[in-house]
């Protein structure tokens, strides 16, 4: 059986944010390295390569216009991370979990739709 998730509508992205994204692909690394000052205010680790700066740079810019994490799923990462450290190499089980709205579809194959709009599986 698949479960399908309904998602919000994504929201329209913010000329501004889009133009400081494309700005961070052609700039310099030592330009990089103000930046990720100035958006994390601390210093960017000196293992961070240009892409890795890029990319934590944009996440966080998209963070601040778009919002982040929801609460649900920070303290779902935080679990996660507290049974990863109590077995190192153990698995990961995650809770299976059906939202309000979801869709379950049994098999691979669209739903046919019959008469009076019910559907058949």
């Amino acid at each position: 059986m698949m479960v399908m998730q309904q998602t919000a509508p994504a929201q329209p992205a913010d000329p501004a944010v889009e133009d400081e994204l494309d700005r961070l692909v052609t700039m310099p690394i030592a330009k990089l390295r103000v930046r990720y000052r100035e958006v994390f205010r601390t210093e960017p680790p000196k293992a961070f390569g240009p892409d890795l700066l890029r990319r934590s740079i944009a996440h966080r810019i998209q963070e601040k216009a778009y919002g982040g994490l929801s609460r649900p799923t920070e303290r779902l990462l935080d679990q996660m991370m507290k049974a990863y450290a109590a077995k190192p190499g153990g698995k990961i089980v995650l809770p299976r979990r059906i939202k309000p709205g979801s869709v379950l579809v049994e098999g691979q194959e669209p739903p046919r739709h019959g008469a009076g709009g019910r559907v058949r599986l």
